[in-house]
């Protein structure tokens, strides 16, 4: 998860190694869970994060929740699931914020649908309650990313339902997927979106590559052009899709960074992963290496195989080491799913 704030900030969720901030003087700090400081954040693995308005931070957490930090009080605030309370999360993990210009946050839920929050009147609105308020049809509740464009459409992207779409005014989503877009869609599970300067809709899935939406003409193009099958774009795993100011296309993949530009008139992919690569020819890995050393010898590791088991969150680290120590390992693992 990716975000800047007004003062060009860069904040970034991990899976697993807490929260980056690479502020604009090029000072980098991280922030990690640590149970004995209760104004810090509350779980490594961060799915999403939001700047609103006023400059707060928006965090949310795989199964911990959300957290805002408010920087004047110097700490976080957490909204939270509480089992058997309506007005609380649906679910505790929240892979998307986003907020529209009502001031109502929507949180993307893992196994919960969306949320509507209102922040002034503390008030929870689970859209995967069919008699809610808002809008009908979402009957998905693996939500992945949750996207509001420049008209105030909504658009929710699944894991295995395709996209939720909510035209601005209107009281019930269209759900497209595969089987209802005339073979345009060739998969379900879409990850993420964009919108260009013209108000296209740029649209990343997990299997099939790049799609786009055209608002003027209603209709959806899966993106096969010459130089993005060269990349082999067209049936990439894309997890993030971002357009920078003069409608690039930035597409983060599990192989790696893309760039694609004058996709409209002549469509030029150009590849980063050469360039992050190069630091692979520096010394950079070798403070990883050096970091992950200290860790293991903190854990008393002093040889090889040795392992490290923590929880979800990073906390409470078991470490064992040695061929004939296998059986302590396992005997920790059914320990912790038990």
């Amino acid at each position: 998860a990716l975000e800047t704030d007004r003062n060009g900030t860069i904040f970034c969720g991990t899976e697993n190694d807490g929260l980056f901030v690479l502020g604009d003087d090029k000072k980098f700090i991280s922030l990690k869970y640590n149970k004995s400081e209760p104004k810090g954040i509350k779980s490594n693995s961060i799915w999403s994060v939001f700047i609103d308005e006023n400059n707060r931070i928006w965090l949310g957490y795989f199964n911990q929740g959300v957290d805002i930090y408010d920087e004047g009080k110097e700490r976080f605030k957490s909204i939270e699931s509480i089992p058997n309370k309506d007005q609380s999360l649906y679910s505790k993990s929240v892979t998307a914020i986003t907020m529209d210009n009502e001031d109502r946050f929507w949180f993307g839920i893992a196994d919960g649908g969306v949320d509507v929050y209102n922040s002034k009147s503390k008030d929870f609105t689970h859209l995967i309650d069919q008699n809610n308020p808002i809008a009908k049809g979402l009957t998905s509740s693996d939500i992945v990313s949750v996207f509001i464009d420049s008209r105030g459409n909504v658009w929710v992207g699944t894991w295995n339902s395709g996209i939720f779409f909510l035209e601005k005014g209107k009281k019930r989503f269209k759900n497209i997927q595969s089987k209802n877009s005339n073979g345009i869609f060739k998969s379900n599970r879409i990850m993420s979106f964009a919108e260009d300067s013209e108000g296209t809709i740029w649209i990343g899935s997990f299997l099939s590559g790049l799609y786009s939406f055209n608002l003027y003409t209603g209709a959806f193009v899966h993106h096969q052009e010459k130089a993005l099958k060269e990349q082999y774009i067209d049936s990439k795993n894309i997890r993030k899709v971002l357009v920078d100011y003069k409608d690039n296309i930035w597409l983060g993949t599990r192989t790696g960074l893309f760039k694609v530009s004058n996709i409209k008139t002549k469509p030029k992919v150009e590849s980063y992963n050469a360039l992050i690569n190069k630091d692979l020819n520096t010394k950079k890995w070798k403070k990883v290496l050096d970091d992950n050393l200290k860790d293991m010898y903190a854990g008393n590791c002093w040889g090889v195989p040795s392992f490290k088991i923590t929880d979800l969150d990073g906390a409470d680290p078991f470490y064992v080491w040695g061929q004939d120590r296998m059986w302590l390992l396992k005997e920790e693992i059914n320990r912790r799913l038990a």
